[in-house]
């Protein structure tokens, strides 16, 4: 759903900066989603030869393992536009953490009523994370009331 709503825009946007006319945006055909249209359009404008060569390129895994302040990385598993499969891969100094969620989409991260003071999961997680660091807590997934977030924190390997 994401995937194709992206990619009409993207190709509105080609139509109308690039002054083509063509509903593929001058591409020598239509995307069928995100990736597609990296490989025949945003890969070879940027200079490389595929998607997955710009994908590795732009990557931030590429600059955890360097990390060195205290960062915490959330990502959710049925995330329509980023896959979870390079996460499972990084490898995590002692100052980052991954927070991993069954659900969550693409930064969406909405919890029931109830547990929190609202539905912003994710939000009250950043405060929660930030709290623990200020009061030097090295456990940055407690919730509001106490128990453990229901997700799996992929410890440093």
């Amino acid at each position: 759903m994401y995937d194709r709503y992206f990619v009409r825009r993207m190709l509105r946007h080609l139509q109308s900066t690039c002054g083509s006319s063509d509903e593929n945006g001058g591409l020598t055909r239509a995307p069928r989603g995100l990736q597609d249209f990296d490989e025949l359009y945003t890969a070879p404008t940027c200079g490389f030869a595929d998607a997955s060569s710009y994908y590795s390129a732009s990557s931030a895994a590429q600059f955890v393992p360097t990390i060195r302040l205290p960062a915490h990385i959330l990502t959710s598993r049925d995330d329509p536009l980023i896959p979870f499969e390079p996460f499972s891969k990084l490898v995590l100094p002692p100052a980052v953490k991954l927070h991993v969620t069954d659900s969550g989409g693409h930064l969406g991260f909405l919890g029931r009523r109830g547990i929190d003071p609202d539905i912003r999961w994710m939000d009250w997680r950043v405060r929660d994370w930030l709290m623990a660091l200020d009061h030097g807590a090295r456990d940055s997934t407690p919730r509001r009331n106490g128990s453990r977030a229901r997700a799996t924190d992929l410890q440093a390997r």
